[in-house]
């Protein structure tokens, strides 16, 4: 690209196109700016993860988003303006607007982190996000979610 503007630069002709491309590259840049969303501020409240108290803990996972506002009072994640994605292992596994979740997992230790999005699947600065290890001994049937632990 800048050795094409060089180019054109260094012709007489080539002047007139090389300020109207520069000015559309400009413009194009100005445009790209202003219609990028912003990054938009972490929302007031931290996450907590909460599975069953179960030994042993099988697949499917159910897992209770929690959310506590810096008063202790609770929060409903998601709420209608915000979204999780759930990975598992640095894997995502799943999206959805609703908790409790319940997560499928192979036999052994997996690291589960759940990250609150924008509705528009933006990342708040500084991230909402939580995760946990759990370990799975294999297939089962899902048990009750667990509420989320007091303040």
């Amino acid at each position: 690209m800048y050795g094409s503007a060089l180019a054109l630069a260094a012709s007489r002709r080539g002047r007139v196109a090389l300020l109207t491309a520069g000015g559309l590259g400009v413009a194009g840049t100005v445009a790209a700016l202003a219609l990028t969303p912003t990054v938009p501020a972490a929302p007031n409240y931290a996450l907590r993860l909460a599975v069953p108290a179960l030994n042993p803990l099988t697949s499917p996972v159910p897992v209770t988003v929690c959310g506590r506002r810096p008063d202790g009072s609770a929060v409903t994640v998601p709420d209608a303006q915000t979204l999780l994605t759930v990975l598992l292992d640095g894997r995502q596994v799943l999206e959805t607007r609703r908790a409790p979740i319940a997560v499928e997992a192979g036999a052994g230790a997996h690291e589960l982190r759940v990250e609150v999005l924008t509705g528009g699947h933006l990342e708040f600065r500084p991230p909402v996000e939580a995760r946990l290890t759990v370990v799975v001994t294999g297939d089962g049937p899902m048990p009750a979610a667990a509420p989320c632990p007091a303040p």
